[in-house]
């Protein structure tokens, strides 16, 4: 099933377990516990259900299935180019929007753009929240904070010949002869 990115991470799990069960529970009657990554068996994820206590079931009940490794989202790292008035929520917002990605599932690794970096991009990751229901894994972003064309990028000769000498009965440049009488 894919990602409605228009519902919440719960109303996604819950869609996914009505669809693959053929019911219609609602995710109110149910506690969630925390996802935790497995390597055997069926997807790479574990999480138990627990009925609420006033809701119409009892018990507990283990599910297993496939979160998304962010890095699947894209190849490579994510290029974004800063732009004024962006913060890192408009800018995890628009990465988001951009991927398919659900925006309150994910969060930068940085807390701050370092606007001074002497390259100009700041790099840094998208990871899951703590105990996301969707995804795993991380996505490699590149915030490039300043654009500007770096001189070593346009100048390429750094010896210069010099300035020569006027040959004699030459003009000086900017400078005319006076005239014959």
């Amino acid at each position: 099933m894919q990602i409605n990115t228009s519902i919440s991470a719960i109303e996604n799990l819950m869609a996914l377990i009505n669809r693959d069960n053929e019911t219609e529970v609602l995710a109110e009657h149910l506690e969630f516990g925390v996802p935790t990554e497995v390597t055997e068996g069926h997807g790479n994820t574990a999480i138990t259900v627990t009925a609420a206590p006033l809701s119409p079931y009892k018990g507990t009940y283990d599910f297993f299935y496939t979160r998304l490794d962010l890095a699947d989202h894209h190849e490579g790292a994510v290029e974004y180019v800063f732009e004024e008035g962006d913060t890192l929520s408009s800018i995890k917002a628009d990465i988001a929007a951009q991927l398919g990605l659900l925006d309150e599932e994910v969060e930068f690794d940085i807390s701050e753009l370092d606007m001074d970096d002497p390259d100009g991009t700041v790099e840094c990751s998208l990871r899951p929240v703590a105990d996301s229901l969707i995804y795993i894994g991380s996505l490699a972003v590149n915030i490039v904070v300043d654009t500007r064309t770096p001189l070593d990028q346009i100048f390429t000769v750094s010896e210069l010949n010099g300035f020569d000498l006027p040959s004699e009965g030459e003009p000086v440049q900017g400078e005319s002869l006076p005239a014959k009488t």
